[in-house]
């Protein structure tokens, strides 16, 4: 009897250690498995802060780059305008610049045209005066004939 109660004790050991085995092998599985996830799970935010981070940067960068786009675009919109403002000022002096030129001409024409006039009323002045003098004669003539 003694034996079988050394036995059971044995076995009662045995399975007591068989046990704890199992147990300690079980813990370090969940630890192992626990681990893994943990370490994924670090990974995985790594992973997501650096896209956050690139994409933050990204947005900065696009940022960056619709500010200098917004600038060249008012450079080139201010130039235009000069440029616009030049085109005016251009056409305005060549606009003052041939009323000058066709003011001159017209004044020209008009004095050609006054002293054509001037010389026709001088030489019809003159025939006039001429035709006066001659009538004068004529009526003197007729005078002296008849006195």
């Amino acid at each position: 009897m003694k034996w079988i109660n050394e036995k059971h004790t044995s076995d009662i050991e045995s399975t007591k250690d068989h046990i704890k085995y199992l147990l300690y092998q079980q813990q370090n599985d969940y630890t192992t498995l626990k681990n893994n996830e943990q370490v994924q799970l670090y990974n995985i935010q790594q992973n997501n802060a650096s896209d956050v981070e690139k994409k933050s940067f990204n947005v900065t960068e696009y940022q960056a780059r619709l500010k200098e786009v917004e600038i060249s675009h008012n450079d080139f919109m201010f130039q235009l305008h000069r440029d616009h403002d030049k085109q005016v000022e251009k056409l305005r002096e060549e606009f003052k610049r041939k009323f000058h030129l066709t003011t001159a001409d017209s004044e020209k024409n008009i004095k050609i045209i006054r002293e054509e006039k001037e010389i026709r009323m001088k030489d019809e002045v003159k025939m006039l005066e001429e035709e006066k003098e001659k009538q004068t004669r004529v009526i003197e003539k007729v005078y002296e004939d008849v006195s």
